[in-house]
């Protein structure tokens, strides 16, 4: 028993936790009071009075050509915690927009940069989620993001207007406005039955569960479709995307044909020139290959030659080996012989070697020092010093005496040289006063006769020589690098001279900066900019003042022109939004003259305070953040 009651017991607080949550879950958030405008709620005063009245014509004058169907705009500062899906579910419901369900609320939260497009649910039909979240982003997100938000609002009725009317219009059939008069029914004095309180409030626990699943699902559905909506248009986008782009290609692949087939040509071409060039490198190669092939051969051959060379010399050498052992058996002292033997040869040899260059050294040592025996000398001192120790000691002749006949001769051979390059040097310098460039060659040729003495052969040379040489060579040198300066001084001022003519040229036909003239001053100051900073300096400063202040006015000119030009455009569309304006004043008041004429009985828009046709919302629509 007491198991039953705690399961009894768990079970009503199960139905009571159940009850709280479905209760808080359906929370509906505190709505203000719709204006007596009811077609314009601006509680963010968003908009200026001419707007609203505007919004407000056009919004009775759609309701009454469709017969019902109802387009709210609503502002508020604020959401007041709650989602802009939840807030714009509850104003449609509480406001009861649009006969048989045929309305659309625009909610804008001004505080948490927000919009909602809230449709019925027969509305669904020319206004789906998808198609509510387009024209969002096309025709109120870009204004509402520079704050913008009268103009957002404004293009989005007008638009949303204009699809529903085509939407109408190719159904070909008005819509159905369906009006369901509320009865009052006599109030029964209320019975208090607490026993079917408690059922009443389980059915309803049981049935919120199930209305909240089913409102999770059926959103979750919308929200499916809505995407799936989005990646049709998308994919059809996508599609067509690819098809001009496959056009785009098709088109490019006819226009380079031709350029592609000589590309591949001239590739083919070179191809061959490559593989002509890769079958000569092969053919050298076959040939360096067979060449050293042969090499190859010939020194096998050597080897094989040399080889058996070597083999008959081995055989050779033991014979004479076998002779020598028998000598020495047959003669002891044939050692001793023999090398006493070859020692006498040697030294007759040697001395007859040192006798030749003896000889040498005696004949030259007879002459006198001169520059002539310098020659002779040498060989006598090669002779000698080839000679070896040994056979040095049978030379009679003094070595040192041919040395010292060899350093008097070389100085009688450096005074000789010094005394010729003085003589050409001399018989250049004398006809030369001055350094000019016309003796710049000669000079060098002096100069170059004075370096290549030796350094011996230079101290028999007066100092003075080689320095008036230098003087003379530098003096020359300056004279060329003047001339060079003034030709590169003329030369200078003609491209000055030409430049200025050319802007001069073009100045003449100037005389005020007009926006006509600035590609002609733009030249100008091109040409001056070309010179370089050297040339510059020959041009008069005035010529690029005027050119620069001749072109600041042509600019200044230009922007005066162009800013009467935006002015202009403005003054114009504000003359065409003055006049639309004025047509929409003259509409609303056609329409209110008019609504005002209707009889009052049977029309639902006959004073100027409007409210809602009993409609719901489907849930359905699309929102943004900006």
């Amino acid at each position: 028993m007491r198991k039953v009651i705690r399961q009894v017991v768990i079970a009503l607080i199960f139905i009571i936790v159940i009850t709280g949550m479905s209760i808080v879950a359906f929370a509906v958030p505190n709505i203000p009071e719709a204006t007596r405008e009811f077609y314009v709620n601006d509680f963010a005063n968003v908009f200026t009075q001419s707007e609203r009245i505007a919004l407000m014509n056009r919004a009775v004058e759609f309701a009454e050509t469709t017969d019902g169907i109802q387009i709210v705009i609503t502002t508020v500062e604020s959401l007041d915690g709650n989602t802009v899906e939840d807030y714009a579910n509850a104003m449609y419901n509480q406001y009861e927009i649009g006969r048989n369900d045929m309305g659309l609320l625009i909610l804008l939260s001004t505080g948490d940069r927000e919009i909602r497009v809230e449709t019925g649910q027969s509305m669904e039909a020319y206004v789906n989620d998808a198609k509510a979240g387009r024209f969002t982003d096309n025709y109120a997100i870009p204004k509402l993001r520079d704050n913008k938000f009268n103009e957002g609002l404004i293009s989005l009725q007008t638009e949303l207007i204009n699809e529903i009317k085509v939407c109408i219009e190719r159904a070909n059939t008005p819509a159905e406005v369906v009006q369901v008069k509320e009865e009052k029914l006599p109030r029964e004095p209320i019975v208090i039955n607490w026993g079917a309180i408690g059922l009443v409030v389980l059915i309803i626990a049981i049935l919120g569960i199930f209305v909240l699943i089913g409102i999770i699902l059926y959103k979750k559905t919308k929200k499916i479709e809505e995407l799936e909506q989005e990646i049709s248009e998308i994919t059809a986008e996508h599609e067509e995307a690819m098809l001009k782009e496959a056009g785009k290609r098709e088109k490019l692949r006819e226009l380079h044909g031709r350029e592609m087939d000589q590309e591949r040509k001239r590739a083919n071409s070179a191809i061959e020139v490559k593989r002509q060039e890769l079958s000569q490198i092969r053919d050298e190669l076959d040939d360096s290959v067979k060449q050293e092939k042969d090499k190859n051969r010939k020194l096998s051959d050597q080897i094989s030659t040399l080889d058996r060379e070597n083999s008959a010399m081995a055989k050779e050498l033991d014979t004479l080996q076998d002779r020598y052992n028998r000598v020495n058996i047959l003669y002891p002292s044939a050692d001793q012989d023999v090398t006493q033997m070859i020692e006498d040869e040697i030294r007759a040899k040697d001395m007859a070697i040192a006798a030749e260059a003896d000889a040498r050294m005696t004949e030259v040592l007879a002459q006198p020092a001169d520059k002539s025996i310098i020659q002779s000398i040498r060989q006598a001192q090669n002779a000698y010093n080839d000679l070896s120790d040994t056979q040095k000691q049978y030379v009679k002749s003094d070595n040192i005496q041919l040395n010292e006949l060899y350093i008097q001769s070389m100085q009688l051979q450096h005074q000789f040289s010094a005394a010729e390059a003085v003589s050409a040097i001399t018989a250049v310098i004398a006809e030369i006063s001055i350094g000019k460039e016309a003796h710049i060659r000669e000079l060098n040729r002096a100069n170059s006769t004075y370096s290549n003495l030796d350094r011996e052969a230079k101290e028999y040379v007066d100092k003075s020589i080689p320095e008036k040489i230098s003087s003379l060579l530098s003096q020359a040198e300056q004279d060329k690098k003047d001339r060079e300066e003034r030709e590169e001084e003329d030369r200078k001022r003609k491209l000055a001279s030409e430049a200025v003519a050319a802007i001069n040229a073009i100045l003449s036909r100037i005389a005020v900066g007009k926006e006509k003239y600035i590609n002609d001053l733009i030249r100008a100051e091109s040409i001056y900019d070309k010179l370089s900073r050297e040339v510059q300096k020959y041009v008069d400063k005035s010529i690029p003042e005027k050119i620069s202040s001749l072109l600041s006015q042509a600019k200044k000119d230009k922007k005066e022109r162009e800013e009467r030009e935006e002015e202009e455009k403005k003054r114009k569309e504000e003359e065409r939004r003055r006049r639309e304006r004025e047509e929409e004043e003259r509409r609303r008041r056609n329409s209110i003259n008019s609504f005002n004429s209707s009889n009052s009985s049977s029309s639902s828009f006959s004073s100027s305070s409007h409210s809602g046709f009993g409609g719901r919302s489907g849930g359905g629509g699309a929102s943004r953040k900006f």
